[in-house]
C-alpha cells in the first residue's frame, strides 16, 4: 500500500518527511493541507488526524504524526539508504539532538514575545 503524506509546502516539519521519503526512494501519495485557510482544523481531517498538525503520514490506515516519529519509522520500514544510525546509542543521541533543536526553535519566539512585552510594560 502506498503511504499518504499529509502536509504543507511551507511546513520545515513536513519538508524533512518529504527529503527523507525522496532520498529513501519511497513512493508516496501527498495530500496538500493549506494551514492558512484552516484546512487542519476540517472535520474530515481532524477525524483522520485528532492533533490537526500535519506532517502526518497514512500508512494502510495507520497514522503516523510528528516528523521524527515519522521519520524513525521510514527508516526502519524502508532500511535501504539509511537516515539514522543503527547503533542504538549513536541514534539515541541524534535524536536528543534533533529534540534539543526543535525544542529550542519553538522556546526562543515565545521568550522574545515575553522579553518585548516586558520591556513595553516597564
Amino acid at each position: 500500500m502506498t503511504p499518504v503524506l499529509y502536509d504543507y509546502w511551507r511546513s520545515s516539519a513536513a519538508y524533512r518527511v518529504r527529503i527523507v521519503l525522496n532520498l529513501k526512494q519511497v513512493a508516496y501519495d501527498s495530500v496538500a493541507i493549506d494551514l492558512t485557510t484552516g484546512a487542519q482544523r476540517d472535520p474530515a481531517y481532524v477525524a483522520r488526524n485528532p492533533q490537526g498538525l500535519v506532517p502526518a503520514l497514512d500508512i494502510g490506515g495507520a497514522m503516523l504524526t510528528q516528523s521524527l516519529a515519522i521519520i524513525d519509522y521510514l527508516d526502519t520500514a524502508y532500511p535501504a539508504t539509511p537516515m539514522l544510525p543503527r547503533e542504538p546509542l549513536a541514534r539515541a543521541r541524534v535524536f536528543a539532538q534533533a529534540l534539543s533543536v526543535i525544542a529550542s526553535s519553538a522556546v526562543r519566539p515565545i521568550s522574545i514575545q515575553w522579553t518585548y512585552q516586558a520591556s513595553r510594560a516597564a
